[in-house]
């Protein structure tokens, strides 16, 4: 399986959470420098993840928005990654919508 070569190779921690096709690897510790997630292939949330990137990288006041918008909640946040996740939800849903769209 590819997480467990992840896993072994660049990552020094374990998935902070996993399903049967999704695992998330944080690495860097408190000083976090990266965040994946992975999916098993033709998963469905994998075009969805594409397309709002996509979008984002067409639309760069937008990203600058969403990448202050992650900031802000980043330090509102730092010990309540649920709230973090939640204070996104309802941006990336817009720019879902809109990339849709396109």
């Amino acid at each position: 399986m590819v997480r467990k070569r992840v896993e072994k190779y660049f990552f020094d921690t374990p998935p902070t959470a996993q399903t049967v096709d999704k695992s998330t690897f944080i690495e860097g510790g408190e000083d976090r420098t990266h965040h994946v997630h992975m999916y098993e292939q033709d998963h469905s949330e994998v075009d969805r993840h594409l397309r709002f990137r996509d979008y984002l990288r067409k639309h760069p006041d937008e990203a600058w928005e969403y990448a202050c918008l992650k900031q802000e909640l980043a330090k509102k946040y730092q010990y309540s990654p649920a709230e973090y996740v939640g204070g996104k939800t309802s941006f990336i849903q817009m720019i879902d919508q809109k990339a849709l769209r396109k």
